[in-house]
């Protein structure tokens, strides 16, 4: 009889599990997978002399999005990267957590995934599917060549390339290149926080 019970449950267990994997509920690691949205570029604005340009978006909800307006009065961590780029997947888990720990009314946090259509499919759906998997709890948007002229070629070489941006949307002195930690990261958000 026990011997039943262990049985039944055991199939019940593996049985929930093929179903969660298949539908796509857990991500990866094993987390519940979230849906975060990923939005195209609908206009870049060139910045004034020495600040960001402005950029909007189309949200989940049909309304468009200025990056002037979400980031007013905030710092920004503005990441460039890419689905197919190692040390940019590499420094995500650490993005996520600089989401957690900065209060949405002091810090933006962006993704400006770089990725392009190609025989292995389109862009935003493979933006679409990483960030479901790795659980990406921060705002992603599309880029395109438009958004990386206007930041600036002569900045953004290679990626990952995070712009760290004050509160009156100064356009950053330097730029940190290159994977960095969380650690890092966070530093770089704190002194333009002072």
């Amino acid at each position: 009889m026990i011997f039943n019970v262990i049985a039944i449950l055991f199939v019940t267990v593996c049985f929930g599990f093929q179903v969660a994997f298949s539908s796509g509920t857990f991500s990866e690691t094993g987390a519940t997978a979230v849906e975060t949205p990923v939005y195209t570029l609908s206009e870049v604005i060139p910045g004034a002399a020495g600040k960001v340009p402005d950029f909007s978006w189309v949200d989940e909800n049909g309304v468009t999005q200025k990056f002037s307006e979400v980031s007013k009065n905030k710092v920004v961590f503005l990441n460039f990267w890419a689905t197919w780029c190692g040390p940019c997947r590499r420094e995500v888990p650490d993005i996520c957590d600089l989401k957690k720990e900065f209060p949405d009314k002091d810090v933006a946090i962006i993704g400006i995934a770089l990725d392009k259509d190609d025989n292995n499919g389109k862009a935003i759906d493979k933006v679409k599917k990483f960030t479901k998997d790795r659980s990406v709890n921060y705002t992603i948007i599309l880029g395109d060549l438009d958004l990386i002229e206007a930041f600036g070629t002569e900045r953004i070489q290679s990626i990952p390339t995070t712009f760290v941006i004050d509160r009156k949307g100064n356009m950053p002195e330097s730029v940190i290149v290159g994977a960095r930690s969380k650690d890092q990261f966070g530093s770089a958000i704190k002194e333009k926080l002072n």
